[in-house]
């Protein structure tokens, strides 16, 4: 059942991060991006034959078919008649990020954008694809990509900017540029943008969706009692709206109220089945309240909806470690450490696998390779301990926790980890001391099987953990004094 913890931590970038997820087109695969044709957009004169048009309209209509190799063919003939058509260029570059080909679509875009400046959905265009290249870095292919993430995610917020000087009046193309000045860091333009947005809305459902905008804008400002008032803006104009609910669940997250945020949740997917970041949010906070079942079912939901939500597929690895299906976990990880590299707890868990399967120098490679990539980062450590305890090398193992404690002092594992470890060295009193703390972090410490599970242990250790806790369990239920 979930519980108010007494402590629940939340990254605030996490809170962002939603809203990106949340707001139009950016961020989103390219798949999901509606092709508007620039028809009605003005553009560089046709120079050459009557056929140009013709192609363009035929690659407009196979794109909105999802023909996207035969729009690409077509495009391709407008443009080998006359180069300067911008349309032809941005139809093709939409073609071709659709059938994966991310650095022939910004040659395109930038093409497009660069023969007619005045076409606002070109630039916003260029903004969706340069915000996806910030977010999928290996898609960046080439020289013609060369950029950084920081100034991919730069030329997001500059490209849909211009978009907006161009048609100040576009609802979509503003409520998009508020969630992006929010994504980039920029509140009180978000807070601006969202402003014009409300104004702009056409229908209740487009002021619901600027209210949500303006009160994630007024939430990463400190704002939370307008915040409250947006949200319950965004609510009357449209009680369906998920996004609203699940914005003002990780609002309750931020204030420590779980309870409320599991119902905010709950909520979101209520109303809005398709709304994937609603099931993985809901699901994180179920494994923190340590319900597995549910979050696991939730998490399965949501790596369906999404197939490259890849931290609802590294969380539902993790429970499914957890429950023993370390064939999948292990094909999950590998696919999450493939594409992020740099993102250590996924190779901390791949380690662990090792570990469990008995592959000790594997996971102390592993172990090796993180320290030295991160040597402040909690991870590396963390399996280095367990390798050390493997061998029995204790005081390096103990070394080991201390280092990985100090970087993340609310390891269980860790916790579990140095209390049995200074009870082998006669410690007793501070080996329940860390007992004791790791209870407060994971509450089902006292079973041998979490215990295990938490430090890999293998068969050899079960004997020495049981007398461990056959003697110290006393400490997470000690007697009332007299």
């Amino acid at each position: 059942m979930l519980k108010e913890p007494a402590r629940l931590r939340l990254d605030f970038c996490g809170w962002i991060s939603i809203g990106v997820l949340l707001f139009g087109c950016l961020g989103a695969e390219a798949g999901r991006i509606p092709y508007q044709a620039s028809a009605t957009e003005p553009r560089a004169p046709l120079q050459s034959s009557a056929k140009v048009p013709e192609w363009i309209q035929q690659g407009d209509d196979q794109l909105n078919h999802g023909e996207y190799a035969a729009a690409a063919s077509a495009f391709q003939k407008a443009i080998e008649i006359d180069p300067a058509v911008a349309a032809a260029h941005r139809g093709l570059g939409f073609a071709l990020w659709r059938e994966g080909d991310a650095p022939g679509a910004w040659r395109e875009l930038r093409i497009a954008a660069n023969l007619d400046p005045g076409s606002a959905i070109t630039h916003y265009d260029l903004g969706n694809l340069a915000w996806y290249l910030y977010q999928h870095p290996e898609s960046r292919r080439g020289e013609s990509l060369a950029l950084s993430s920081a100034g991919f995610r730069t030329l997001a917020l500059n490209e849909v900017e211009k978009a907006v000087a161009v048609d100040p009046r576009n609802f979509k193309m503003r409520l998009d540029l508020a969630e992006l000045s929010l994504a980039t860091g920029h509140q009180k333009q978000a807070q601006n943008e969202a402003q014009q947005a409300i104004g702009l809305a056409g229908s209740p459902l487009e002021r619901s969706s600027a209210h949500v905008a303006m009160a994630r804008a007024l939430v990463a400002s400190d704002d939370e009692d307008r915040a409250e008032l947006e949200f319950q803006k965004a609510l009357q104009e449209n009680p369906k709206n998920g996004a609203a609910y699940l914005s003002l669940g990780q609002l309750r997250l931020f204030q420590q109220k779980p309870l409320e945020a599991a119902s905010c949740f709950r909520r979101a997917i209520q109303v809005s089945p398709e709304l994937e970041p609603a099931y993985a949010a809901l699901a994180e906070l179920l494994a923190k309240a340590h319900e597995r079942a549910e979050a696991q079912a939730l998490f399965e939901k949501a790596v369906t909806l999404d197939l490259n939500d890849w931290q609802a597929q590294f969380h539902l690895a993790v429970l499914l470690m957890q429950g023993g299906q370390s064939s999948r976990a292990k094909r999950l990880l590998a696919a999450v450490v493939a594409e992020h590299g740099d993102f250590l707890p996924a190779r901390e868990q791949l380690a662990l696998l090792m570990l469990q399967q008995g592959n000790e120098s594997g996971a102390l490679a592993e172990a090796q390779a993180m320290i030295a990539r991160s040597p402040q980062a909690a991870e590396g450590h963390r399996v280095m301990a367990l390798v050390m305890w493997r061998q029995r090398q204790i005081e390096l193992s103990l070394a080991e926790c201390a280092l990985a404690l100090g970087a993340n002092p609310h390891s269980a594992a860790m916790l579990v980890l140095q209390s049995i470890e200074l009870w082998q060295q006669k410690q007793k009193r501070d080996a329940q001391v860390a007992f004791r703390e790791a209870a407060r972090e994971n509450p089902g410490v006292g079973s041998s099987e979490i215990f295990c599970r938490l430090i890999a242990c293998d068969s050899k250790d079960v004997p020495m953990i049981d007398e461990f806790l056959r003697k110290n369990r006393w400490v997470l239920n000690p007697p009332e004094r007299q």
